[in-house]
């Protein structure tokens, strides 16, 4: 993936998530791309996109720098961990369930992180009890947005065609 293209998908993310609109508001595209790079291409290229990708969210955050990126490396450990492991079949559920997962994973992280960096005094930010909600709309919006992304990737593509067994 190029350096423009994450540039572009990283801005996308930054200008329609903090928007007024209630269904983009809870879109997180970085993690949403995650999973499909993780289950599409090798593990360097989704490496890559979240190292830059986190860098660029870390440059429009208030937060300690590297907390984005930290939290996409982890994820993509994750997910990778994950798609070797457990969903290797690429089928729709399968990707429902990562997409689920990687959401979750990655607020998860978020709290811990800037739980530990509040706790040694390195930012004042604190999470509220009403981000459980905004964790909620991030996974409704991940189950909407990873519907639509599987249709036009099954479409366009191969890689995500059900494979029967045959006896």
């Amino acid at each position: 993936m190029s350096v423009a293209a994450i540039f572009f998908l990283i801005g996308l993310q930054i200008t329609l998530a903090h928007g007024f609109n209630l269904f983009l508001a809870g879109w997180n595209l970085t993690v949403l791309i995650l999973v499909i790079l993780i289950n599409l291409t090798d593990y360097r290229q989704a490496v890559g996109f979240a190292v830059i990708g986190g860098l660029i969210l870390d440059l429009y955050s208030s937060l300690p720098f590297g907390l984005f990126m930290i939290d996409a490396l982890v994820l993509s450990l994750i997910l990778e961990l994950l798609f070797r492991n457990f969903f290797t079949n690429r089928s729709f559920y399968s990707l429902m369930i990562m997409a689920l997962a990687a959401s979750f994973i990655y607020n998860v992280i978020f709290i811990v992180l800037v739980s530990v960096l509040a706790a040694v005094g390195w930012t004042i930010f604190t999470i509220s009890p009403a981000y459980g909600w905004v964790m909620l709309w991030q996974l409704i919006d991940a189950a909407l947005m990873m519907i639509i992304f599987f249709v036009v990737f099954n479409y366009l593509s191969r890689k995500f065609k059900p494979v029967f067994l045959q006896s």
